[in-house]
């Protein structure tokens, strides 16, 4: 009981020196009243902790418990807080519970006001100290906060606290990560299942009922059904993977064309871009968000908004991009046939051309929104690796990338054609427009001298060519003649250079690869019996056995096919390649 009274009377000292010393931030004083030697060991470091802890937490109620909460003074509680966790006297989520207690108790619009103490000091969380012990209390807090904000009427603060959640946790953290990209169903878009209002009363696109009878045609009514439509897309666009099945994929492309027309019918109405003559400035009051409505009656103001016109088409552009990206977690069956794919080609470069065409600054939003989603391509692929971890870069590898890129910047500067043409007349060099051609047509000066040089005349022999292909075994050798290089090439020495290249016309014809194995086979039998002499030709003094030959096997015995009297291995000016 003795020792209850003692911590009660230590945390009481404790109170007071924070009331004295807050404004001071001597944390001198606390750190020798917290001195576990001070008491001969009676208590130990955590029984310390605990004090301090109640200690902060009742001063933290006294100043929720006053009328007007001052700023200043949450302030300073915080800093004193954050100083005692820093030498160790009190839990390192001590600062952080404080302020999530002062949440709980106040108003939103205060709230708002003191969610800037937990915003400027992002870079003390991070630290080692508060990471590990302020992280889950820091997202349970903001989550809270979340939860009690209007996400229409609350978006700056709701921005805010996303924005700090952004810059607090790493990329790679799980928690903020959704790994298998999943989809959030229940933001389901309700609107009105029964026709409450008469066709005849609804307006049509903007045309004076006096033009003629052959332009109403072209008008585009705003009745139950394309409202319907229009609203039902909501259900594609929050579930995209219903879009594969074949009667969605069937409804989505009926829908998006009617809207689009209808898109294209409508005329903006000038005063709805009003709005956005403050986009680019640093004037927060001319941005804002809206919440849209579902109601039958205001669809066609709807349709001239040029605000809403962009929300549309946007989340068209956002569907599309799913439905043709690679995503990691998508199923087999998930994926465009041909036809769709061309499909969602053209209605994306509509889409473009009505951003465009939207006032104002259309060509500057659409290009905009094209760096957006491309960005989310980067996104994405980095998502499919895993969400590896994102290393700085330093500055030497700063410095070299940018060296490269302007290397690059350099080399890819196009001059001009008649400027080239000039230096190399001037260098005596021939210009193609290929860099391999280039090389090749300035390797000699005089090219018709080069054509003439017995460099280029490297045809090989027959025996040396067939070398390898006689001494393989059997199974080398079928490997040797089903090589289409070795083929191609084979065949062009032979019609030059001997008589086997041709078979009777009589025989079925057999594939090059068997063609070019009997061959080998042959030529097998005339090598070791043939007779250089000085002329390099050779001539074949034994006739071989070719009784068993399938090519010949239907030749008429008593005819012999013609062949020429010698083999001449005289180089001509037939290249090989």
């Amino acid at each position: 009981m003795s020792k209850n009274s003692d911590l009660i009377d230590i945390c009481n000292n404790i109170v007071k020196w924070i009331n004295k010393s807050i404004k001071s931030k001597d944390i001198a004083k606390l750190v020798d009243i917290c001195d576990v030697n001070k008491y001969d060991n009676k208590y130990t470091i955590d029984d310390i902790r605990q004090v301090v802890d109640t200690a902060f937490k009742q001063k933290s109620q006294q100043l929720v418990n006053e009328n007007d909460l001052l700023f200043e003074n949450i302030e300073d509680l915080l800093n004193m807080s954050i100083l005692a966790a820093r030498h160790e006297i009190c839990p390192g989520n001590l600062p952080v519970m404080l302020l999530s207690d002062i949440f709980d108790c106040r108003t939103l619009d205060e709230c708002q006001q003191l969610f800037v103490l937990i915003e400027n000091k992002v870079d003390i969380w991070k630290e080692e100290v508060f990471f590990k012990n302020v992280k889950n209390q820091l997202l349970r807090s903001c989550n809270d906060l979340l939860r009690r904000l209007s996400r229409s009427q609350d978006t700056v603060f709701c921005g805010r606290i996303l924005v700090f959640l952004a810059h607090f946790f790493p990329f790679f953290e799980r928690s903020g990560l959704n790994l298998i990209s999943e989809f959030n169903h229940e933001n389901a878009t309700t609107f009105a299942v029964e026709d409450n209002i008469l066709s005849e009363s609804i307006a049509s696109v903007s045309h004076s009922q006096d033009e003629h009878e052959s332009k109403e045609s072209e008008k585009i009514l705003v009745d139950y059904n394309f409202y319907r439509k229009f609203w039902q897309l909501q259900d594609s666009f929050r579930n995209p993977n219903s879009c594969y099945n074949r009667t969605q994929w069937k409804q989505l492309q009926t829908y998006t064309n009617d809207i689009l027309q209808a898109f294209s019918s409508f005329k903006l109405d000038p005063n709805s871009c009003a709005n956005f003559q403050g986009l680019g400035d640093n004037n927060s009051d001319n941005l804002y968000f809206a919440k849209y409505l579902t109601n039958q009656r205001l669809l066609e103001l709807q349709l001239s908004d040029s605000n809403f016109r962009r929300y549309i088409l946007v989340q068209f552009l956002i569907l599309f991009q799913y439905l043709t990206s690679n995503v990691r977690f998508k199923q087999e069956v998930h994926s465009l046939t041909e036809d769709q794919s061309i499909w969602v080609t053209e209605t994306t470069n509509k889409i473009n051309e009505l951003i465009e065409e939207t006032p104002p600054h259309g060509p500057e939003v659409r290009k905009s929104i094209e760096k957006i989603l491309k960005r989310e391509e980067f996104w994405n692929n980095w998502k499919n690796d895993g969400c590896p971890e994102l290393k700085p870069i330093t500055e030497n590898e700063s410095e070299m990338k940018k060296t490269e890129t302007s290397i690059k910047q350099t080399y890819t500067r196009k001059r001009k054609l008649g400027d080239e043409l000039k230096e190399a007349e001037s260098q005596n060099r021939i210009l193609i427009g290929n860099q391999e051609l280039n090389t090749i047509w300035n390797l000699c000066a005089d090219n018709w001298e080069s054509c003439r040089s017995k460099k280029r005349l490297f045809i090989p022999s027959v025996e040396k060519f067939f070398e390898n292909a006689v001494k393989a075994t059997h199974k080398q050798r079928q490997e040797i003649c089903s090589d289409s290089d070795f083929t191609w090439r084979a065949l062009r020495l032979l019609s030059q250079k001997s008589h086997h290249f041709f078979s009777p016309s009589n025989q079925v014809v057999k594939t090059v690869n068997s063609h070019l194995e009997t061959v080998v086979e042959k030529l097998s039998k005339e090598f070791p019996t043939t007779i250089h002499n000085n002329n390099n030709d050779f001539d074949i003094d034994d006739a071989e056995d070719i009784s068993d030959d399938e090519l010949l096997k239907n030749v008429d015995p008593n005819t012999t096919p013609n062949t020429p009297n010698d083999y001449s291995n005289e180089a001509d000016n037939t290249e090989m390649v």
